[in-house]
């Protein structure tokens, strides 16, 4: 589970995928997530902001394409999901649910083993300080959210 301080406030949010590789290079994954959370919009009519809680839950299905290479494995993802969505707005003039979109996906990022043994995902998004410390060695430097 993830906290997010970006854009909406996500209160809550995780994922699951099962996936398997038929070749060392390529896999396929089929995943599901279930994610919460608030935000504001304005109205294009007002200018008025109101609150929106929003639930979505993604069904995807993707191939993966690794480049092993040691301890940092780059791949490419891309795939098609479905995405189940409810959301409320606090006025109830414009409420919905029930909406359900499809679309595609695409990212990427890096599976990198640390020296303890373990492997950590870094995600194209990742911070750049944060990447620039892992490559420093005895700074006595803290790494948060790994």
């Amino acid at each position: 589970m993830r906290h997010r301080k970006r854009g909406a406030g996500t209160e809550l949010d995780g994922e699951i995928a099962i996936g398997h590789y038929f070749l060392p290079t390529l896999a396929l994954e089929l995943g599901a997530g279930y994610f919460k959370g608030k935000g504001t919009v304005a109205s294009d009519a007002t200018s008025a902001r109101h609150q929106v809680d929003f639930n979505v839950v993604p069904i995807i299905f993707s191939a993966k394409a690794l480049i092993p290479m040691g301890a940092v494995d780059p791949y490419g993802e891309a795939g098609i999901g479905a995405y189940f969505t409810n959301v409320d707005v606090a006025d109830n003039l414009d409420s919905f649910g029930g909406n359900t979109t499809f679309g595609l996906h695409a990212g990427g990022g890096a599976n990198c083993l640390l020296s303890d043994g373990h492997v950590v995902f870094f995600s194209e998004n990742m911070d750049g300080t944060a990447w620039q410390l892992l490559g420093s060695m005895a700074d006595n430097q803290v790494i948060n959210n790994l």
